[in-house]
């Protein structure tokens, strides 16, 4: 038999190890295997609405195109996520201000690619010692 999975936003490898990606120590694909691959999973990425128990069905939306649609499953696995709590500190925005919490791995590709971007703005001809020094601090 099959099961589906219906998370609503990617999955994506290892908390422990993204850091490690973040900073070029492990490669992405080392922490991350695509749940599409897995045999007998139909994969959905989706907003569950509503559920009924009874009729063993779970009213979705889907995420890319806001489509509601109704899946019927055969077993449940109800596993929800997190949200980040900043407590109230001042300039700590989720996506902002070059903040990121390393939830995801697009997270850590996203610190790797501000790094490497660093590197390279800072080893320009055209960037000022003090711009540079800026760049690598």
């Amino acid at each position: 038999g099959g099961g589906s999975f219906l998370p609503a936003k990617s999955t994506s490898g290892s908390m422990t190890l993204r850091p490690s990606t973040a900073v070029g120590t492990l490669e992405f694909r080392c922490v991350q295997e695509p749940v599409r691959t897995i045999e007998g999973i139909h994969y959905l990425q989706a907003k569950a609405r509503d559920l009924d128990l009874g009729e063993k069905t779970v009213t979705c939306d889907d995420v890319f195109t806001g489509a509601r649609f109704e899946h019927r499953f055969d077993h449940l696995v109800m596993a929800t996520g997190t949200q980040t709590n900043t407590f109230g500190t001042p300039g700590v925005v989720h996506g902002e201000n070059n903040l990121f919490f390393l939830k995801q791995l697009a997270h850590a590709r996203a610190i790797r690619h501000r790094i490497l971007e660093c590197f390279e703005r800072a080893s320009s001809p055209y960037t000022s010692p003090e711009e540079a020094k800026a760049l690598l601090t």
